[in-house]
């Protein structure tokens, strides 16, 4: 069974493995309120367990301030258990790491070329 949400900016599945899969959409500029409908639709689906989160494609968008802020805080990452970003190319990847580098977060993350290996990997870490 796979749950769906979608707004402009952002679409966000839920599987049966309780993997939440967000795809930006490319060209939008995510606000406050986007990333809240679908945050708190995706903890009301899966209560009372953690996230385990996969962002797939994220080139071409951006986040207003208070995205990036809500993003940072204890109150989103207190929801997250492990948070899969999937890039396209080795400047997406050398960018995602270096952002995590500098806001390190509160939970496991990983960066992949490829989703089959980001999924697998979430697997691999919801179960142990």
């Amino acid at each position: 069974m796979e749950l769906k949400s979608h707004i402009d900016a952002i679409s966000v599945t839920i599987d049966e493995d309780k993997i939440v899969t967000v795809r930006p959409n490319a060209g939008y500029s995510i606000n406050l309120e986007e990333i809240k409908t679908t945050f708190l639709w995706a903890v009301n689906e899966i209560k009372p367990d953690k996230m385990n989160a996969m962002v797939v494609g994220t080139q071409g968008i951006s986040f207003d301030p208070d995205a990036r802020d809500f993003l940072k805080s204890k109150e989103f990452q207190g929801y997250i258990a492990n948070y899969a970003i999937v890039v396209a190319n080795f400047g997406q990847r050398l960018l995602a790491d270096f952002l995590f580098k500098i806001q390190k977060p509160l939970f496991n993350y990983k960066i992949f070329t490829s989703e089959e290996k980001a999924v697998e990997w979430l697997i691999m870490k919801s179960q142990s």
